[in-house]
């Protein structure tokens, strides 16, 4: 979303509270890396990330969006996401 700073922030505080979070220290790294380098997410690159394996029986197995896939244009938006992430950032 590109709001880095205030995610470091937020890691940091969290790191306040759970000083032992591997996750959070990470996410912080990862954050802190981004800010150096003044280079923002890709959100396409992000959201193709998701797309990994084999989406359609993890949608399919959960009872939230199973419903969906039931839905021709839904699943026509998936499929072309799927070809090309970057569309997300259109």
């Amino acid at each position: 979303m590109g709001r880095l700073e205030e995610a470091r922030a937020a890691y940091a505080e969290g790191l306040k509270h759970e000083p032992g979070n591997d996750q959070l220290k990470q996410a912080l790294a990862e954050v802190e890396e981004q800010l150096e380098t003044h280079q923002e997410p890709n959100i396409g690159d992000v959201f193709g990330q998701l797309f990994q394996g084999d989406i359609w029986t993890k949608l399919r197995s959960n009872e939230v969006t199973r419903g969906y896939l039931d839905d021709p244009a839904f699943v026509a938006l998936l499929v072309n996401l799927q070809k090309n992430p970057a569309l997300v950032a259109k």
